[in-house]
């Protein structure tokens, strides 16, 4: 009776420790969460308001968000080259999307871009809808562009026409982008590439 007294006694003790176990592992994935969601909240607030900062406040918030990113991922920053610094970066303090576009660029180049895959303009918008109204705004400046979103035209199409055609202007979402360039990443082998691109416009309206 002595044995058995002390053998629940036992059980009862492993059984409060794999409790406590169970739950300081909880507490530490509770968090990790809890860490992670507090830098993506962080980088969302950060980069309110970011279209009217200066270049260089611009380009740091870029170069944190990205390799932020890469690291969630578990890749390694040292890929990413070469740094983002204020040099990439281009202000105009015009009050509409189109003449910012044209004090930016050469539109006489526009119009004749010959590079196939590679637009010279390529513009991210948070949503298909807000890429049909940036398209909307810029039909005045009557130019080819390719239109990257989802409610347009599925995917394989897309990649058959960016690979296919020379676009001075790309319209489109980042995840639709990103698909588009496939697993290439945007590189030597993708239905898309930036390698000729000389302006990418991140559009932060909604």
């Amino acid at each position: 009776e002595t044995r058995l007294l002390d053998a629940l006694h036992e059980e009862k003790n492993d059984s409060k420790k794999r409790k406590r176990r169970d739950n300081d592992e909880e507490a530490v994935d509770d968090q990790r969460q809890g860490h992670k969601k507090s830098s993506s909240k962080l980088l969302v607030e950060a980069g309110r308001d970011l279209e009217s900062a200066a270049a260089e406040v611009q380009s740091k918030f870029l170069w944190t968000a990205l390799t932020h990113y890469t690291q969630m991922k578990g890749e390694s920053v040292d890929s990413l080259s070469p740094k983002l610094t204020s040099s990439f970066f281009v202000t105009s303090s015009q009050p509409t999307l189109e003449k910012r576009l044209r004090s930016a660029i050469s539109m006489k180049k526009l119009k004749n871009w010959k590079p196939i895959g590679s637009p010279m303009v390529m513009i991210l918008c948070s949503s298909a809808r807000r890429a049909v109204a940036v398209l909307k705004e810029l039909s005045s400046m009557k130019v080819r562009a390719a239109k990257l979103f989802a409610k347009h035209m599925d995917l394989d199409q897309q990649k058959e026409m960016i690979s296919t055609h020379s676009f001075g202007l790309a319209v489109g979402t980042p995840h639709r982008v990103q698909a588009i360039c496939g697993e290439g990443g945007g590189g030597r082998g993708s239905s898309m590439n930036f390698s000729k691109t000389q302006l990418v416009l991140l559009d932060a309206a909604s």
